[in-house]
């Protein structure tokens, strides 16, 4: 997902302001911590979207493809959001220290279950692991 801004934002020297807008309603938003060389997610929601924007750091979002069952990832840093669809397996796995924002379209606690968990990435893989599967990816 990329972000409109409005241009008189920069040019009145005060920095910037930039605007995601989704196409769902977001009804709940949570901060995540992520130490480098840490995974987290290899689930799916079966209930909700999640938009994922990372504030700090840089990851890297792999996710599977519904269709081909392919996996493919996107490099991501401050700025980046991704939009995780209902049903897509999806993992982050930071590069740098990170912090990030995850913004539900549906409540957590309303979902039951709010997680189902694949095999996207194997936790505790041990980052050359993943390295060599973005290098793999990548190639194709």
């Amino acid at each position: 997902i990329y972000p409109s801004c409005n241009i008189e934002t920069i040019r009145d020297k005060r920095g910037g302001i930039f605007t995601w807008i989704p196409d769902a309603s977001i009804v709940e938003f949570n901060l995540l911590y992520f130490t480098p060389q840490a995974t987290r997610g290899n689930h799916h929601h079966p209930h909700f979207d999640e938009y994922f924007i990372v504030v700090e750091g840089s990851g890297a979002m792999v996710y599977i493809d519904t269709e081909t069952k392919e996996k493919h990832i996107l490099h991501m840093s401050v700025g980046s959001c991704v939009k995780n669809p209902s049903g897509v397996s999806h993992a982050f796995y930071a590069i740098t220290p990170c912090t990030t924002m995850a913004f539900l379209t549906k409540r957590w606690d309303l979902s039951e279950p709010p997680i189902v968990h694949d095999h996207v990435t194997t936790k505790g893989e041990h980052p050359e692991s993943i390295i060599d599967m973005l290098h793999n990816i990548q190639q194709k």
